[in-house]
């Protein structure tokens, strides 16, 4: 992969598109988490428990916060397909 983003001449881009998209992953990471666990109703100090998604406000606010990262990855993702696809190059060659 790394002769055809030379042969291409899109190294930059993708490098770019990658950063950016590392830059809003951990968001991403921690709404997974977020989604699967929750602050514990009984000690919201303590360790998080697994969500059982009886608490409709928080899984509300999870919902919400999909929905903005949902948009900062694809502004991440969609601005290099186009070039990566008009080169003719494959991630499998």
């Amino acid at each position: 992969m790394a002769a055809e983003l030379d042969g291409t001449g899109l190294r930059d881009e993708v490098d770019a598109a990658y950063r950016r998209f590392l830059d809003v992953n951990q968001a991403f990471l921690s709404l997974c988490t977020d989604w699967q666990m929750c602050p514990n109703p009984e000690d919201p100090g303590a360790e998080p428990v697994v969500n059982d998604h009886t608490d409709l406000v928080y899984d509300g606010m999870v919902i919400d916060r999909l929905g903005e990262t949902d948009a900062a990855v694809s502004r991440c993702v969609r601005r290099w397909p186009g070039s990566w696809a008009a080169s003719g190059t494959t991630a499998t060659g």
